[in-house]
């Protein structure tokens, strides 16, 4: 199993409740997933499900924030570290990086999700169809194919057609 998680507060509540619950090997990484390898300053709170790279005006922030340095790493970079990227297949990826998965699918540094069999992702601004369209063209270009969705949240299932497994 294996975490990424940007806010440090969250990762601390993400590790432990991971290796109290799961009996497996666990590692954790407190980082942001993105598009392009380079540090963010952001101030960042307790922890929400809405914490983002994309800070609108940090001023708003600074009464109950910290100003924290966190590391953006490319997808294929996190896989490399742990994985044999010739050999390793990854059951089930989630991506959760609000609003970062444009910039994450839009760039280099993802080809290793090829080595993936399931993909679940919140896709935000969906309102912006040409952006939208752009990044499931290069999720298809994978070798996902779209088999389920939850249009409230925009949370997509995908499964990798160079994996004969059953779809869910």
């Amino acid at each position: 199993l294996i975490c990424v998680e940007m806010n440090p507060n969250t990762y601390t509540r993400l590790e432990f409740n991971l290796r109290r619950n799961f009996d497996c090997d666990i590692k954790c990484i407190n980082a942001a997933v993105c598009g392009k390898k380079k540090n963010f300053l952001l101030y960042l709170g307790k922890g929400s499900t809405s914490d983002s790279l994309y800070q609108q005006n940090t001023t708003t922030f600074q009464s109950n924030t910290k100003h924290v340095s966190i590391k953006g790493m490319l997808f294929d970079d996190i896989f490399r570290m742990f994985f044999d990227e010739t050999a390793a297949i990854i059951d089930l990826c989630k991506i959760d990086i609000e609003g970062a998965e444009y910039e994450m699918f839009l760039n280099h540094g993802h080809e290793c999700l090829k080595r993936c069999r399931y993909l679940i992702i919140e896709i935000h601004d969906v309102e912006n169809i040409n952006r939208t369209k752009a990044l499931m063209r290069e999720i298809t270009n994978l070798r996902f194919q779209e088999i389920a969705m939850d249009k409230k949240n925009n949370v997509f299932l995908f499964a990798n057609h160079a994996f004969e497994s059953k779809l869910i």
